[in-house]
């Protein structure tokens, strides 16, 4: 992640566990949230990796966010689809 914009390394996984590796590469703090399921990272600074397990037992699409400020309405959100 970046100021105002997610780049996942795909938008499409399967039903179960998918563990992501999120990186702040932006100059600000950032927190990545599924927010459907209630998972995010705590507040990261910028340059540091965390990761997050998640497992989606059903198929569908899961808005994902940054909820710092006002970040979402700048961009920063998108929709990762399950299979």
């Amino acid at each position: 992640m970046t100021e105002y914009h997610f780049k996942l390394s795909t938008n499409t996984v399967h039903r179960g566990t998918v563990v992501f590796t999120v990186v702040n590469k932006g100059q600000i703090q950032h927190i990545f949230e599924i927010q459907k399921l209630g998972k995010l990272t705590p507040l990261m600074q910028p340059g540091q990796t965390k990761t997050l397990r998640v497992t989606f037992k059903k198929a569908g699409k899961y808005y994902y966010l940054c909820p710092v400020g006002a970040h979402v309405q700048y961009g920063m959100f998108g929709n990762l689809r399950v299979k």
